[in-house]
């Protein structure tokens, strides 16, 4: 399988995770959920994306939303009892 294909659907995956956290968001459920739910985690693996993306302007263009998107969740770290470990 080509590895931008491969990029595409990892960004595919990271949307849906990003959609699920908007939903736990809003029904203030975040706290109990087993849903990793540190926004610096997503920009690291979308950063990690962009890294191995060869300036391929779809798939920057889909990180870059998804980057936006995960700005405009709710505090998801305030929320965490202890940091996400690196």
């Amino acid at each position: 399988m080509p590895a931008l294909l491969l990029l595409e659907q990892e960004l595919g995956h990271i949307e849906k995770m990003i959609h699920r956290l908007t939903e736990l968001a809003a029904t203030e459920q975040m706290e109990r959920s087993t849903a990793v739910v540190n926004a610096e985690y997503w920009r690291r693996r979308i950063g990690d994306l962009l890294d191995r993306a060869n300036n391929e302007v779809a798939l920057v263009e889909h990180a870059s939303a998804l980057l936006r998107a995960v700005d405009e969740l709710p505090s998801m770290s305030r929320k965490l009892s202890r940091p996400f470990p690196n």
